[in-house]
């Protein structure tokens, strides 16, 4: 029995010392591809970690940039095109920039003159351009409408068919229905504000939806807008004459009257500046004499006794 649990424990231990063994021989045939490629994990989880945090640092900075871009209520088309054109693909900032852009450009329509236009500030030309170039022509006004159609068809494009982005759907056609308004073509106006409705019924957008109908509602009332024209289009208003400053006469006054003559053999009375030093005021004219035998007061204490 003692002999039978000898051998057990002695296969036992040469299993164990194989198994060992084998276990040695296959660290040292893998045990340095697996390193490596534990290595080349984790080298390309930190560049995908710093690679994530660079973009986002870009898409900070895309936004920081088109903020600054479409601050001030002047915006430069160019310059937002710039900004599209350098974030393309990068969340919507490209979409966001070119609708800017589009806007700027009816803007500019809406205004008569260029974008980045600068008015003078002095109180005799107030309103009055600096560069008189910078009003628009007829053909500036077909260029622009051409660009802002361009931009707005481009996002409504590259957005409609993704989802999570039907706000900048909208917003491209609510530029498409504004630029068909602009060219007085108001049956694809209609179409586009439709479509609008149709978006945002299925979206539960009804806010977007109302608006959409409201306007399809006043597009015959664009058909009779009045034509507003120009500053340099009115005639020069007549010169405002200035009425004559009155004539101020200057008024004498009355003639003053010379002094009374004294009467002949009258005595002028001395004034109290000449009366000799010492000697008593004269009497007041107005002052009344005292009785000779005055009345005696009943109340009054009787006079004392004159002394002997």
């Amino acid at each position: 029995m003692d002999e039978r649990q000898a051998q057990i424990r002695e296969r036992a231990g040469l299993e164990e010392s194989r198994l060992n063994q084998e276990f040695i021989d296959w660290l040292r045939k893998w045990g340095t591809p697996i390193l490596l490629v534990v290595a080349v994990l984790a080298v390309g989880y930190a560049l995908r970690d710093r690679w994530h945090k660079a973009a986002d640092t870009k898409l900070d900075g895309g936004f920081e940039e088109l903020a600054a871009a479409t601050t001030g209520g002047n915006s430069n088309p160019d310059t937002l095109l710039a900004i599209a054109s350098e974030y393309d693909g990068h969340a919507s900032i490209s979409s966001l920039a070119r609708l800017e852009a589009a806007d700027a450009y009816l803007d500019a329509l809406r205004r008569g003159i260029k974008p980045g236009s600068v008015l003078k500030q002095d109180k005799d030309h107030v309103g009055e351009l600096e560069n008189p170039e910078d009003v628009l022509t007829d053909a500036d006004r077909t260029d622009f409408l051409k660009r802002a159609g361009d931009l707005y068809q481009l996002v409504f494009d590259q957005t409609s068919p993704k989802p999570g982005q039907q706000i900048l759907t909208l917003n491209a056609l609510y530029g498409l229905a504004a630029v068909a308004e602009g060219r007085q073509e108001f049956d694809k106006a209609k179409g586009y504000y439709e479509q609008i409705a149709k978006i945002a019924a299925a979206n539960s957008l009804p806010a977007h939806a109302a608006l959409a109908n409201d306007r399809i509602k006043r597009l015959p009332d664009l058909q009779t807008l009045p034509r507003l024209f120009s500053k340099a289009e009115l005639p020069t208003p007549p010169k405002r004459e200035e009425p004559p400053a009155p004539t101020i006469t200057p008024v004498s006054g009355p003639p003053s009257a010379p002094p009374a003559a004294p009467a002949p053999g009258a005595t002028a009375p001395p004034s109290p500046a000449s009366a000799a030093p010492g000697s008593p005021a004269p009497a007041s004219p107005t002052s009344t004499p005292a009785p000779a035998n005055p009345t005696p007061d009943p109340a009054a204490p009787p006079p004392a006794p004159a002394p002997k």
